[in-house]
């Protein structure tokens, strides 16, 4: 069992439940493009800014969770697309699902995430806020004129993950339609913020004072986050043994 198994079958509910709806368009994926270059980050000014992205005042929601084995490179549009939305504050949402083959969930994690960072478009101003699970992006005058829009992003996005030899595929969900959407899928996005930091606290403290640990109803939970605890502290162990 993969660790973000459980949220990422209510993610993928809440998708069919509203593909069913009519409410989200499956975008194809495009190989290439004149915006599809990279180079430094985007810094747009407000001045240069037409859409705001995820902004506190209109909700805001990143998720990040991967699962083994392969599947088939999707984009998922719930709400307007760049082209279609009014300039100014827009509710946003990012969730990103790569599926593989992964030995390492921490490393895993790390790469991922530095990816999603690091993808860059021409006139589209990426933050990422993972304690909080926010996003918040600028896209520019310039580029909406020019035909920037969310299938180009999520084209960019797919390229920078699948750059990860271990990832063989990827989902993409945008929500830009309204906060009470975002709030639908408050519950699996909590959840995988709690198995990412329940991870990250096991790998970078390396103490598995269960008892004394806020993540131990999460890894009672979780199959492959116990495993993940087991292994580690075979490792300890064995480096104890080895007086390192």
């Amino acid at each position: 069992m993969g660790i973000f198994d459980e949220p990422l079958r209510e993610i993928r509910r809440f998708i069919v439940e509203r593909e069913r709806q009519g409410d989200i368009v499956l975008m194809e994926p495009m190989i290439t493009s004149p915006l599809l270059s990279y180079g430094e980050p985007a810094v747009l000014l407000q001045e240069d800014t037409a859409i705001e992205l995820g902004h506190p005042l209109a909700g805001s929601l990143f998720v990040l969770a991967w699962e083994d084995g392969p599947i088939k490179d999707r984009l998922y549009l719930l709400g307007p697309n760049l082209t279609e939305l009014p300039q100014g504050k827009a509710p946003f949402g990012l969730v990103v699902m790569a599926g593989g083959s992964f030995q390492d969930q921490y490393e895993t994690y790390r790469d991922l995430r530095e990816r999603i960072y690091q993808t860059r478009l021409p006139g589209f101003m990426v933050r990422v806020f993972p304690s909080n699970q926010n996003i918040y992006c600028r896209v520019g005058r310039e580029a909406l004129r020019e035909g920037l829009n969310l299938n180009l992003v999520g084209s960019a996005l797919i390229s920078s993950l699948k750059e990860n030899p271990s990832v063989e595929g990827v989902e993409v969900l945008f929500v830009t339609s309204s906060r009470e959407d975002l709030l639908s899928l408050s519950s699996p996005a909590r959840r995988c913020l709690e198995i990412t930091e329940a991870l990250t606290k096991m790998y970078e403290e390396m103490n598995f004072d269960c008892e004394s640990c806020e993540y131990v109803e999460v890894c009672d939970a979780v199959d492959g986050l116990r495993e993940i605890r087991e292994r580690l502290l075979e490792k300890r162990s064995a480096r104890e043994k080895r007086g390192e």
